[in-house]
């Protein structure tokens, strides 16, 4: 299972790549996965995961002109993941909310889906426009609408991202179900995982803590415990296992 977690790894190197050939730049395939990995082993001594991205737009951006541009892609990748997140949650919750006696955790899932829809619909909106058209910076910004405006016209390329998104992220699921089976634990079904694991992604990728430390551990032991019916102890040891 540890080794499996290098799947979900290449499959975000294979996203962000696609994304850099959509907005015309030509990188190997192979210094992505590097950027990538970085990014990924920043994570866990920076807060969240901006300090991740921050550490892939400066390495890609290295020897480059359009850094902001760069920093789009970053940006765009983080999105379009966040968004997938965000739907698999929700359409793995649907067949199951009679499961759930608590509705406390349904809220959370289907109104981080509601903030996604309307968080688009502002940065569409005529006043939002408005306002970036007089931002500072002003053609450091006009680069990073672009690649976010470009995205809207270029629905092939974000449908494959988000295609290469979901595979990413079921990988990464099915693993950390793989682990909670090594250690015994048998409380939590695996389409529970579905669920609750886009729910912790997106909390510890905020700049809470360390590298989600503590963050982490408390959301398995709530989520887990509450709503899976596991020990939260056992709960809380998967959650250091991952990290690990």
């Amino acid at each position: 299972m540890a080794l499996a977690l290098l799947i979900p790894m290449f499959f975000l190197a294979l996203r962000w790549w696609l994304l850099l050939r959509g907005h015309g730049f030509e990188v190997p395939l192979g210094r992505i996965f590097f950027v990538t990995y970085a990014g990924a082993f920043f994570n866990n001594f920076l807060p969240g995961s901006v300090g991740g991205d921050l550490t892939k737009a400066i390495l890609a951006a290295s020897g480059e002109d359009r850094k902001a541009a760069i920093a789009g892609t970053v940006i765009l990748d983080r999105l379009i993941g966040l968004g997938v997140m965000i739907l698999l949650g929700a359409a793995c919750m649907t067949p199951y909310l009679a499961e759930f006696k608590d509705p406390r955790l349904a809220w959370l899932v289907y109104g981080m889906l509601g903030a996604m829809v309307v968080g688009i619909g502002l940065y569409l909106s005529p006043p939002v426009r408005a306002l970036m058209a007089r931002l500072p910076f002003r053609n450091t910004v006009g680069e990073l609408d672009g690649v976010f405006r470009d995205a809207l016209r270029k629905k092939r390329l974000v449908a494959a991202a988000s295609g290469i998104s979901l595979l990413a992220q079921a990988s990464s699921i099915l693993a950390i179900y793989g682990l909670s089976a090594a250690m015994g634990i048998t409380g939590a079904k695996v389409w529970m995982f579905f669920i609750f694991e886009p729910i912790i992604f997106i909390v510890t990728a905020l700049p809470i803590s360390v590298g989600g430390w503590g963050v982490q551990e408390k959301l398995y032991a709530e989520l887990f415990g509450t709503f899976g019916g596991v020990d939260p102890n056992q709960a809380i040891a998967l959650s250091v296992l991952y990290k690990l």
